[in-house]
């Protein structure tokens, strides 16, 4: 999101969030995910386009982007204040198709 929708402009940064959460869960058939409304799953990252930087290298590619102050993964807080809180709130999802979740 840093590089192409803030830096170069390639996107919109509306464009740019809808396609890492709207369309994603679309594609998926994720109904209760990728928007916020009412009854939804609560996964919502509040962070500072101008501050989105990749601190990853091919040298040390463990490391977190830059720029996310707080990050909720299903009503928990994973990042708080800039930093990971080790929570770990999250579950894989998968294509709701066939009966399967």
């Amino acid at each position: 999101m840093g590089h192409y929708a803030i830096r170069e402009k390639v996107l919109g940064l509306p464009a740019a969030v809808r396609s890492m959460t709207g369309l994603p869960a679309k594609i998926l058939g994720l109904k209760d995910r990728g928007v916020l409304r009412v009854d939804s799953v609560a996964d919502i990252a509040v962070f500072d386009p101008k501050a989105i930087r990749d601190a990853a290298t091919f040298e040390d590619p463990h490391q977190y982007s830059e720029g996310f102050r707080y990050v909720f993964v299903n009503g928990r807080p994973a990042v708080f204040r800039g930093k990971p809180t080790g929570a770990l709130a999250g579950r894989a999802v998968v294509h709701e198709q066939e009966g399967v979740k």
